[in-house]
Formats: structure tokens, C-alpha cells, sequence
């Protein structure tokens, strides 16, 4: 894992089991170190989420979700959903996110982009595929994982 002391998910994802809405810290998180309520890292319960940056090979540092205010996973084989730090709505029109939109796209991923204080979700469809069934297909996956 290559955090290298981002800590953007723990404010801007919800963490069901401790309470903790989106958008707010983490009570037990130290910015910029981790989690300070486990001392061997993160812990089980947040090792679902799999943050997407942890995934790329060579990704630039500016990618990197503290730098760039948006945290993305990989949904799917088909999709990305990113969302973005509450006070930085903006953030999906910085030129390093727009190369990677490009990027995605090339690669024949649909991209959804959220936050939680915003009312839509952007949408970009891989060639072929329509906004609403991207939609879907993200509803449908989130239902799953939730139960």
C-alpha cells in the first residue's frame, strides 16, 4: 500500500460500524499519518475499500487523493466511481483528473464521479455505453455490496 500519509478516505467515505457520516474525519484518524486506533494499520472493517491509487503502476503523486481531492475505486471490470472531498466539487476539472478521465475512457472504463454534497453524480459512459445504464449498473453493484 502506497498511502504515504493520505488520509482523504477517512474523511470523505462513510464508516458504517463506527458511525462516521461522510465527509466528516475520522475520530481515530491522525491526518496525513493513518489510523490511530489500530497500531498494525488500518483495520479489517476499512480494508474493504480499496482505493484505486494503490492500484495503478507508476501512478503520478498528484493522483495521489490528498493531492488530486478525489479518492476513486475500481467498481468493476467496466468501472470507476470516484468521489470527491466535500469542499472541493471542483476537483473533477483539474487537468491531471481530465487526463485520467481520457485515460479510463481509452481503456474502455466508464467513470461516475461523486460527492456527498452535491445533488448529480457526473457521469462519463465508455464509448458504447449510455449515462443511465452506467448509472444502473453502479446502483445495482452498490446494492450488492451492502446488502
Amino acid at each position: 500500500m502506497k498511502c504515504d500519509g493520505c488520509t482523504l478516505c477517512c474523511m470523505v467515505l462513510p464508516v458504517p460500524w463506527l458511525d462516521k457520516p461522510a465527509g466528516v474525519w475520522c475520530e481515530h484518524c491522525i491526518i496525513g499519518v493513518g489510523c490511530g486506533l489500530w497500531n498494525n494499520g488500518i483495520p479489517d472493517e476499512c480494508k474493504t475499500f480499496v482505493c484505486a491509487y494503490n492500484q495503478l503502476e507508476n501512478a503520478s503523486v498528484e493522483l495521489r487523493p490528498d493531492n488530486c481531492k478525489i479518492i476513486f475505486e475500481k467498481v468493476d471490470d467496466t468501472m470507476f466511481l470516484g468521489t470527491m472531498h466535500p469542499q472541493r466539487n471542483e476537483a473533477y476539472k483539474k487537468k491531471i483528473i481530465q487526463e485520467e478521465l481520457v485515460t479510463f475512457y481509452k481503456r474502455g472504463f466508464s467513470v461516475v464521479i461523486n460527492s456527498f454534497t452535491v445533488d448529480k453524480p457526473m457521469i462519463f459512459p465508455a464509448k458504447g455505453k449510455r449515462a443511465s445504464e452506467v448509472w444502473e449498473s453502479l446502483v445495482i453493484q452498490s446494492k450488492e455490496r451492502n446488502g
